[in-house]
């Protein structure tokens, strides 16, 4: 407020009293005048105190009045010497600050009204923020269930590798056993088919030695093999004595005879001999004439050799 209008309240007031102090007296005469006229004198009293208190306020606005005066003064004066003796020139300059301080309240709105837009952006930032945060958990909880499930497949897939890495080791193994076989049957026909000409070589000797019997030879003579074939081999040959590794267990009798002959790579036909003992898993055989090549241990004995012979 300024000192002017301070003033104007100031005289307001004491018209006011004044009026109030008539209303009283007239009510004061016109009813009971003894106790309106201690009303009314403790009412000036009051007014009194009253009016010297604003007396008091309206010289120290007088005061505040005429100490404004000097600054703005001062102020023109330092702003512009030129206006030292213009008496309009306090109140353009108070215009000019009020103007100012017009500018400076709109500026300080326009930075209210951008700070409450930045606080807005703030808290929209904050939410976003919040929502960022949010799909980062959700994708860090799916990163680690995906690494999960890729440790899952992995072990998965190593397992299937492992398996497929047996079979393998089962597909050689199965492979090189069939390989053998196959080596093994091969050798094993070879050896057959070996022992069947080793055979029909002791046929042929056989049959030279058959057909020359006309001629003092003993090969079919006495003659008297078992009922059932029988093959054994000599254990020993002492003489004209041969132990062999059959029996009776096998169906060899006293009296019955054997052939004798020899495989290798060149197969031969030695002798027969005739049944002198019989033990239930050995015998003991008695050379039946001369035989073509002396008797030794690992020879064969059986009870016909090939054709029925």
């Amino acid at each position: 407020m300024t000192v002017v209008g301070k003033i104007l309240v100031f005289l307001n007031l004491v018209f006011s009293l004044v009026v109030g102090g008539f209303a009283v007296v007239d009510y004061a005469t016109r009813t009971h005048w003894a106790e309106a006229y201690n009303k009314l004198a403790s009412d000036n009293s009051k007014l009194r105190g009253d009016v010297s208190a604003f007396k008091n306020l309206a010289e120290q606005a007088a005061k505040e009045k005429a100490d404004l005066y000097e600054k703005l003064t001062a102020q023109r004066v330092a702003i512009d010497p030129t206006l030292q003796n213009d008496p309009n020139a306090g109140a353009r300059i108070a215009e000019n600050a009020l103007a100012e301080l017009r500018e400076r309240a709109r500026i300080i709105d326009e930075l209210k009204v951008n700070v409450e837009s930045l606080r807005k952006q703030l808290a929209d930032e904050k939410a976003r923020n919040v929502t960022l945060l949010n799909m980062e958990r959700a994708m860090s909880t799916d990163r680690d269930r995906r690494t999960e499930d890729t440790k899952v497949l992995r072990a998965t897939l190593k397992a299937e590798m492992d398996k497929n890495f047996r079979l393998e080791q089962e597909k050689n193994q199965m492979r090189d056993d069939m390989v053998t076989a196959q080596i093994a049957a091969k050798a094993l026909k070879d050896r057959n088919t070996q022992m069947e000409e080793q055979i029909q070589e002791l046929a042929r000797t056989l049959a030279q030695l058959k057909s020359s019997a006309g001629a003092g030879g003993v090969a079919g003579r006495g003659a008297n093999p078992p009922p059932e074939n029988i093959e054994g081999q000599v254990t020993r040959a002492d003489g004209n004595l041969v132990s062999l590794s059959v029996g009776g267990d096998n169906g060899l009798a006293k009296g019955q005879t054997l052939e004798i002959f020899r495989l290798g790579a060149q197969p031969r036909y030695i002798g027969r001999v005739k049944i002198v003992e019989v033990a239930a898993k050995t015998s003991v055989g008695q050379l039946v004439g001369k035989p073509t090549l002396p008797v030794q241990a690992g020879d064969k004995a059986a009870s016909r050799i090939m054709g029925g012979y």
